[in-house]
C-alpha cells in the first residue's frame, strides 16, 4: 500500500481510511512509518509529528522495527544521523 502511496495510486485520504481501519498494531506501525517517510519526502512536516504520535499510541506491538524508528524519530531527531 506504501508503494501505491507513493507512485499516486492511493490518494492520501485512502490511505488514511486503510490505516484507520487496520486493527494490527504491528501492520499499523509499518504502514503508518512508511506514510511518516511519505510526508518527510513530501516536506508536509506539520503532519509528521502527529502520525509519529499517532505510531507511539498504539504500542501493543512495541518491538516492531517501525514503531523503534518512530520512537527514535521523535525523541531523537537530529541526534546521531
Amino acid at each position: 500500500a506504501v508503494l501505491k502511496l507513493y507512485t499516486g495510486v492511493l490518494s492520501d485520504d485512502v490511505y488514511l481510511m486503510l490505516l484507520a481501519e487496520e486493527p494490527s498494531d504491528l501492520e499499523y506501525s509499518i504502514f503508518s512509518y512508511g506514510y511518516y517517510a511519505y510526508l518527510e519526502k513530501e516536506k508536509r512536516s506539520a503532519e509528521k509529528d502527529s502520525v509519529l504520535n499517532d505510531i507511539l499510541s498504539r504500542d501493543s506491538f512495541w518491538i516492531s522495527f517501525a514503531y523503534i524508528a518512530a520512537y527514535n524519530d521523535k525523541f531523537y531527531s537530529g541526534r546521531g544521523r
